[in-house]
């Protein structure tokens, strides 16, 4: 669990949040990712938090 987190992590730094299409894009794909190994729970939790953060950043301008 905590393996997939910091990959999860790893990837979502490297990823660009500045354009949502590939971002959203990603999100599938990890989506994807995670429900086959059983872990979408933490996909869900990770993702709301980036989610919030991202729109915080967006808006709070």
């Amino acid at each position: 669990v905590k393996e997939s987190r910091a990959d999860f992590l790893a990837y979502d730094q490297k990823t660009s949040v500045s354009t949502a299409k590939p971002f959203r894009e990603s999100l599938q794909q990890f989506g994807t990712i995670f429900e086959q190994s059983g872990k979408r729970p933490i996909f869900d939790e990770i993702v709301t938090a980036r989610l919030r953060d991202f729109s915080e950043k967006s808006f709070s301008a």
